[in-house]
């Protein structure tokens, strides 16, 4: 997402507050994450009525973060990685977790009997 903020921001200061067609307008240019994504990184701006810069900290939920540790690398995208990596910045435990929910996951979906 960080990479459509600036252009994001332009656009809610020239007065488009409509978050479907934010998403729209930047799918075209390649953005490959959710609708959901985008009117969650404009919803502050509803509050003020202004955008603010593009890279202000973010908050995430716990079920969002467990989400994003236990996600496999084939099932993960870019905006998603951008966002692992900076919970791991914050916790560099994270790596750890992720390692042994992934070696889990791949014991529970092998085939082989535990």
């Amino acid at each position: 997402m960080n990479e459509f903020g600036a252009y994001l921001q332009q656009r809610w200061n020239e007065g488009c507050h409509n978050a479907t067609l934010l998403y729209k307008e930047i799918k075209e240019k390649g953005y490959q994450g959710k609708r959901s994504m985008v009117a969650r990184f404009v919803a502050d701006w509803r509050k003020t009525g202004k955008a603010t810069q593009p890279n202000a900290p973010q908050r995430i939920s716990p079920k969002h973060a467990a989400i994003l540790v236990t996600r496999s690398a084939d099932q993960i995208t870019e905006e998603q990685l951008q966002l692992l990596d900076r919970i791991t910045n914050q916790c560099p435990e994270v790596e750890d977790l992720r390692r042994t929910a992934l070696a889990f996951r791949a014991a529970l979906t092998s085939g082989n009997s535990l």
